[in-house]
């Protein structure tokens, strides 16, 4: 009885375990994965980059984000990250040392970084509605934030070390207001509007409180005439021949060209670049370092215009530069002369080495005037002039000769090129 009793009581067990370990099987034991497939990643290499030879790999990350680096041959190397939730984010960096970096979000907003050798930052952000702000950071601490809006408007905003800032609002309708805030607390305003019949009108808002109007107009046949209100209650009107103030000469040749091939331009000129918001003529001799080249000038009759072609070489130069001008010119009779100089910026004149004209600063075209009396024969003319923010310029330099009811140009075959 005992024996079968034992029995029983065993077969009841092992019944128990078979069915705890059927039930186990079926439902109480997880996934059980290889400890060699946790956090893995997967690389693949790319085919060759279409028309770089370049080499590219792209790896999945465990966060499901992938990485794609692509190798160009001259050294070129970019890393670009894209993340789950579609921002994409990419680093460029070239032999030289500059390096890119941009970002772009799901919602269209974008934003750009360089750095380049020189240790120049700049900054570039694009928001979902189409705004564009870049910021530039110079090493000697100027700072320029350009944005430009949907609606065409462009704001330029720069600040100098020395404490000035200068905001340049350029609008769709072509008018341009630029507001110059000096370390002194002053500000100068300057504001372009273009009328419907192309007549510009520049009223300038100076730091004492006082305005100075000019108002170009150019006819049918290329007639210019300048009205200029000043300060004082007087006014001075200029009217310029067709063709931009020279019978038959062409609107498109070239202001500033190379000297050697060019051995009919007798105006030579040393070329140097400017801090940004520099306000004067510069002394030439304290920033030789900032030197760029030689060019040469057939005549100073550059009209009151917009400047966007930059120099031989230098087709980016088109704001705060400067020139050191010099040549010789034979006068035909001694005599009471009056010179004018129209410039924009500052220029000065000098009649052999002698200071006859200041007309410096930083102003939107102004004319000024001086009689002298010269003699006959030749004589060493110099003109120093600097360009201040873009877009326009002007440098004009007339001579009214004794006894003459009218100026004019000084005629280019009175011209040589200054002794060296």
């Amino acid at each position: 009885m005992r024996m079968l009793s034992s029995l029983l009581i065993g077969l009841v067990g092992l019944t128990a375990c078979k069915t705890a370990n059927f039930k186990g099987a079926t439902g109480g034991r997880g996934k059980v994965e290889s400890p060699s497939t946790i956090n893995s990643v997967d690389t693949v290499e790319n085919p060759v980059v279409p028309g770089t030879g370049g080499t590219s790999t792209s790896t999945t990350n465990p966060d499901g984000s992938t990485t794609t680096t692509t190798i160009t041959p001259d050294g070129t190397v970019t890393t670009s990250t894209k993340t789950p939730d579609g921002t994409t984010t990419s680093e460029t960096t070239k032999p030289d040392g500059s390096v890119t970096t941009a970002t772009t979000k799901p919602d269209g907003s974008t934003q750009t970084e360089g750095k380049t050798p020189d240790g120049t930052v700049t900054t570039g952000t694009k928001t979902p509605d189409g705004t564009t702000t870049t910021e530039t950071k110079k090493p000697d601490g100027t700072v320029t934030t350009e944005t430009k809006k949907p609606d065409g408007t462009t704001v330029v905003v720069t600040k100098n070390p020395e404490g000035t800032t200068t905001t340049e609002t350029k609008k769709p309708d072509g008018s341009t207001v630029v507001v110059t805030k000096n370390p002194d607390g002053t500000t100068t305003t300057t504001t372009t509007t273009t009328t419907k019949d192309g007549t510009v009108v520049v009223v300038t808002k100076n730091p004492d409180g006082t305005t100075t109007t000019t108002t170009t107009t150019t006819k049918p046949d290329g007639t210019v005439t300048i009205i200029t209100k000043n300060p004082d209650g007087t006014t001075t009107t200029v009217t310029k021949n067709p063709g931009g103030t020279t019978p038959g000469k062409d609107p498109n040749e070239p202001i500033f060209v190379e000297c050697p091939e060019n051995p009919n331009h007798m105006l030579i000129g040393k070329l140097y670049d400017l801090p940004a918001n520099s306000d004067k003529v510069p002394t030439f001799s304290a920033i030789q370092n900032r030197y760029k080249k030689e060019v040469c000038i057939k005549q100073l009759d550059v009209v009151d215009r917009e400047f966007t072609q930059g120099f031989p070489g230098i087709p980016g130069l088109i704001e705060w530069f400067a020139l050191d001008i010099n040549w010789r010119v034979n006068v035909p009779e001694e005599g009471v002369y009056t010179f004018y100089i129209n410039s924009d910026d500052g220029s000065f004149l000098y009649i052999d080495g002698t200071q006859v004209i200041n007309n410096d600063g930083l102003h939107p075209h102004q004319e000024k005037q001086q009689t002298v009396k010269i003699s006959k024969g030749w004589h060493n003319f110099h003109v120093t002039w600097y360009q201040g923010p873009r877009y326009r310029i002007a440098l004009e330099l007339f001579w009214k000769r004794p006894g003459a009811q009218n100026r004019e140009y000084i005629p280019t075959s009175y011209f040589a090129r200054p002794s060296r």
